[in-house]
Order: C-alpha cells, then sequence, then structure tokens
C-alpha cells in the first residue's frame, strides 16, 4: 500500500519526463516553423535569366577591310544571373598605310594633289616614331650660319643611327663618298650620300631625292628600293656639327643628268593628316621680292609661335607655280596669324587646309592678298633686308 508520501515521490521522479516531452513539442514546432518560412522564400527566389549573345553581325556594318585580324571574336554566353544590357557597336575608321606616332597623325597616301600645281609625291625620309620638323636655321634657301653658302636642301635633326627611308620607289644611282667633288672622296660636304632616281617626273622632268651626312648605307649604286626601305643611317659625316639628315628635291635635266634645279622639299613631302602647308611671297610695295626678312606666323588655337626668315635672294630655284620665297609645312589645320614688319606691324589672318597649301602674298604698304599667286614680271628686283 501506497504511501501519500510515496505518491508525492512517484510524482516527483515523473516531472523530468514531462519536461522533456515539452521541449521536444516545442523543437518540432520550431523545426515546423523554419520550412515554412524557407518553402515562401523559395517561392519569392528570382528566376535565372538566360541571355544569349547573337553570333551573326549582318546587323552591323561591314568591317572586313578595317577591323585588325587579332581582334578577338565574341563567345556566346550560355545562362547568366544578369540584366541584359543593349549591343554596342563599335565602328572603326580606315587604316592608314603608314602608322601614326606620339607627336603626329599618320601621313596622307602619296600621291597626293588637292589640285593640278601641288606635288606631295613623298613620303617622310624618317621614321613615323621621330619628329622631323626641319631644323630652324637650316631651312632651304636659307644663309648658312657664319657662311655664306646658300642651303639647297632641308635638315631635319634626328639622332645617331636614326634609319633612313627611301622617300618613294626608284632606282639607287649614287651611294658612298664624293657626291659633289666626286672619286670618292672623303673630304666631300656631303659626306656618305644616296641619290635615288624615282619612277615620277615632274613637268617632263625626272625627280631625284638626295640623302646625305649619314653613318653608312644599306644600298649600293644600281639597288631598286621600294618606297619606306631603309636606306642607310643617319649620321655625322661631311660638312656637319651635329647628327641630322640632310634632303634634296632635285628636278633632273633630260639633256644631261649632271643638270638639275632644286626644290623646297617641304611642298614635296605629305603632311599628316589633318595637316597642310604655308607658302607666300613678301615683297616690297614696289613688287621687288624681300630676302631674309623675318616673319612670325601664330596659331590663334593654341598660341605657338614659329620664327621664320625668307629666302635669301640668291635662291631662285623656287616652285614654277608659287614662286615662293617663304614656306612652313606640318601646320595643323586651323587659323593663323602672320606678321612681319614694314613701316610698322603688319598681320594678316589664314586659314591652314588638311591636305592642302595655303597661299598668300604681302606686298609692303599693300598689305596682304590671300589666294592663287600672281604673276611675276620678268624684270622683277630683289632686295636682302
Amino acid at each position: 500500500m501506497r504511501t501519500k508520501s510515496g505518491i508525492t515521490d512517484i510524482a516527483q521522479k515523473r516531472h523530468p519526463l514531462k519536461a522533456c516531452v515539452m521541449l521536444l513539442g516545442i523543437a518540432l514546432m520550431l523545426i515546423m516553423s523554419g520550412c515554412a518560412e524557407k518553402a515562401v522564400a523559395a517561392s519569392q527566389k528570382t528566376p535565372t535569366v538566360e541571355i544569349t549573345v547573337p553570333t551573326s553581325t549582318s546587323h552591323l556594318p561591314d568591317q572586313t577591310a578595317t577591323t585588325p585580324e587579332a581582334f578577338p571574336t565574341s563567345t556566346p554566353l550560355q545562362s547568366v544571373m544578369a540584366t541584359p544590357v543593349p549591343l554596342v557597336q563599335l565602328t572603326f575608321e580606315s587604316t592608314p598605310t603608314e602608322p601614326g606616332s606620339l607627336w603626329r597623325p599618320p601621313l596622307y597616301k602619296v600621291p597626293l594633289a588637292l589640285n593640278p600645281n601641288d606635288h606631295f609625291y613623298f613620303i617622310s625620309p624618317l621614321p613615323s616614331n621621330y619628329e622631323d620638323w626641319p631644323v630652324a636655321d637650316y631651312r632651304y634657301g636659307y644663309i648658312l650660319p657664319d657662311t655664306t653658302t646658300l642651303h639647297t636642301g632641308t635638315d631635319i635633326k634626328a639622332p645617331l643611327h636614326t634609319p633612313i627611308l627611301a622617300a618613294a620607289d626608284g632606282k639607287v644611282v649614287f651611294a658612298g663618298y664624293g657626291l659633289l667633288t666626286g672619286a670618292g672622296n672623303k673630304e666631300d660636304p656631303y659626306g656618305i650620300a644616296v641619290v635615288i632616281r624615282h619612277n615620277l617626273s615632274f613637268q617632263n622632268r625626272t625627280i631625284l631625292t638626295v640623302y646625305a651626312h649619314m653613318e653608312k648605307t644599306t644600298v649600293q649604286q644600281g639597288d631598286w628600293v621600294k618606297s619606306g626601305e631603309q636606306i642607310g643611317s643617319v649620321g655625322l659625316t661631311g660638312a656637319t656639327t651635329g647628327p641630322h639628315l640632310h634632303i634634296e628635291i632635285r628636278l633632273e635635266d633630260g639633256e644631261n643628268d649632271n643638270e638639275y634645279e632644286t626644290q623646297n622639299p617641304e611642298l614635296w613631302i605629305v603632311p599628316p593628316v589633318g595637316y597642310g602647308v604655308l607658302a607666300g611671297r613678301f615683297m616690297t610695295t614696289g613688287g621687288e621680292l624681300q630676302g631674309q626678312k623675318q616673319v612670325w606666323v601664330k596659331s590663334i588655337d593654341t598660341g605657338q609661335i614659329w620664327t621664320m626668315v625668307t629666302y635669301s635672294i640668291r635662291m631662285t630655284r623656287v616652285d614654277p607655280y608659287y614662286k615662293e620665297n617663304f614656306l612652313l609645312n606640318n601646320l595643323p589645320a586651323g587659323k593663323y596669324e602672320i606678321s612681319t614688319y614694314y613701316f610698322g606691324l603688319q598681320a594678316q589672318i589664314v586659314e591652314i587646309h588638311p591636305g592642302a597649301v595655303t597661299f598668300f602674298e604681302f606686298t609692303g604698304r599693300n598689305k596682304y592678298r590671300v589666294g592663287d599667286p600672281a604673276p611675276l614680271s620678268t624684270d622683277e628686283f630683289l632686295t636682302d633686308f
């Protein structure tokens, strides 16, 4: 027979079991609640969007001739978690045949002549990554400093060993020392030189180019060369005070190979894309050509100023159409101010056009005229001042 106290003891012993049952019930409720929340979350999950990138380019412009071969092609995407975006169309400019550089754009293709009187037949004789600005005091038609020597070419400063390139196709008719004095004379003022007779003519006269003060030649007399082919490298040979390339343009007399007439190379070497040439004639009020006259050219856009002088009066070998005594090439297209002193400062605004020659005349008190050159009389006077 159980006593009251015995019943109490049994009840007390059963309390832990009830607590366990209660805890298991609570845990089961929590588990069920969590499953319900996951089910709700699953029902609200963002669906996967399948984006297919089209491999056909029929909707794009034809880029076969202008897209580089090494340009990577797209690989179709299978399935990504993303928001679709519109296709981007890429447009490629036509690739010039001559590369650009950090200092200038690529050159126009040669030959270039926007009017019947222009003759940009030649490329730069230096690679595109070298600046080919003429040395300031050694341009065509100048009197060489501290001498009475008339300069019949253009000097382009370049580091020693710089490759020198053929300015056009042609045949090498001279290579080595002695261009002026003959017989391989190592004291010849041209130093080591190369002369190329080109497959070009101007007014029925064959055109030659001369490259002087070379370190060495990579061609020999009789070789045929292509435009842009290396013919030697920049050196210090001949009458020079520093490494540079002296280049000449010669129009050969058809009857006598030793007779020729030089021309300003800046009117024959093609400018970079977007650049042009400024040519002019400075005269007195009475129509006399002014030699070695100081002139300033200022870019309206950038403020850059070029200080120039006109040809010496001794330089009579000029372009048959422009009959210039002033020339400045490789000018970016835009507006420029020309100024000089003639009974006070005289200035004029001109515009340079891409790939073209802009011509002007200055006639003293009559000031400037921009346009085609006017013919000169055969009895014109020449003055140096």
